[in-house]
């Protein structure tokens, strides 16, 4: 691997990749070498958005990136609503049956903050939780 980065040093070929402390290492030994892209870790990236960001990177580099539009809208690519709204099905009903749990429980309640209290989680549950649940979904569809 010393000679592959080597070689790319002296023959200026960009290089790209993941682990920003290996990649800083490498740069600090090879002064020559060229990073181009992202030389950060990878945490919570997948395989797919490394790849494409690599790509890109280099197409940057020797300026092709008006062929190479990785992030322009594809209907393949797009996560299908059904698939995301069934998918969401289990909060959909724990979110029902919360809040029909909530607004039962609000019969025993004599004292005032704690009703207020149940006014909140279930305005929470009404307006928050199945919004947030369908964005988490489409989000990570494609990964």
């Amino acid at each position: 691997f010393q000679d592959l980065l080597e070689t790319a040093a002296i023959k200026t070929i960009p290089v790209t990749g993941s682990g920003g402390t290996s990649l800083a290492q490498a740069q600090a030994r090879f002064s020559k070498l060229v990073l181009v892209g992202n030389a950060g870790g990878s945490v919570a990236t997948t395989t797919q958005t490394r790849s494409i960001s690599y790509t890109y990177s280099i197409a940057k580099h020797f300026q092709r990136t008006k062929e190479y539009k990785p992030w322009t809208s594809n209907s393949q690519q797009n996560p299908n609503w059904t698939s995301v709204l069934n998918s969401a099905l289990p909060a959909f009903w724990a979110t029902t049956l919360s809040r029909y749990v909530l607004s039962q429980s609000k019969v025993w309640v004599h004292d005032l903050s704690s009703y207020q209290e149940l006014n909140l989680l279930e305005s929470v549950l009404e307006h928050h939780v199945l919004p947030t649940v369908c964005c988490l979904l489409m989000a990570t569809r494609g990964a």
